[in-house]
């Protein structure tokens, strides 16, 4: 037999410091539709584009999630490679703490033609988890590398999705 409570208004002090989610539950979303279309030409990571949270729980989980075009145009001979990668960078306090990459070449594409007419694009996606240890304002930063600095490409339009989760 199961109980049902219902509750109109609770009087009193609630805040994230005395309520307590199950694990793994969906604390808040930030989200962000990017309109940043960077080049990168050098084989360095550079700012693509940034994203803001505040935790409400000390102990959370982020999950960061990037989902954007990757374009390059007529300078890609035959044969020719685009090699790249993304990170995450973590800001506290304008100070960075922490990055998250896991290789310099994620994606690469190799040319198909050298008439000058060549444009290709493709979907790329970047997602990991963060563990920050704080409950102050985080600016993560989204960041590009190009691995074959020869050949340039556009990292454009995308989503940019943080997922706060309680543990």
């Amino acid at each position: 037999m199961g109980s049902t409570l219902t509750v109109d208004n609770i009087v009193g002090a609630t805040t994230a410091a005395n309520v307590k989610l199950p694990a793994g539950h969906v604390v808040q979303v930030v989200e962000k539709v990017s309109t940043a279309s960077n080049a990168f030409t050098a084989n360095s990571y550079a700012d693509h584009d940034s994203i803001t949270i505040t935790p409400k729980f000390s102990t959370s989980k982020m999950y960061l999630s990037f989902v954007g075009r990757i374009k390059y145009g007529n300078d890609l001979g035959n044969g020719d490679r685009v090699r790249g990668g993304f990170r995450w960078s973590r800001f506290v306090g304008g100070s960075e703490v922490a990055t998250h990459s896991h290789s310099t070449e994620q994606f690469q594409s190799k040319g198909v033609s050298n008439d000058g007419g060549l444009e290709y694009s493709f979907t790329g996606t970047y997602t990991v988890f963060d563990t920050p240890a704080t409950s102050s304002t985080i600016t993560y930063k989204l960041q590009v590398i190009n691995s074959q600095a020869q050949n340039n490409f556009n990292v454009s339009h995308g989503q940019i999705v943080i997922m706060e989760i309680a543990q």
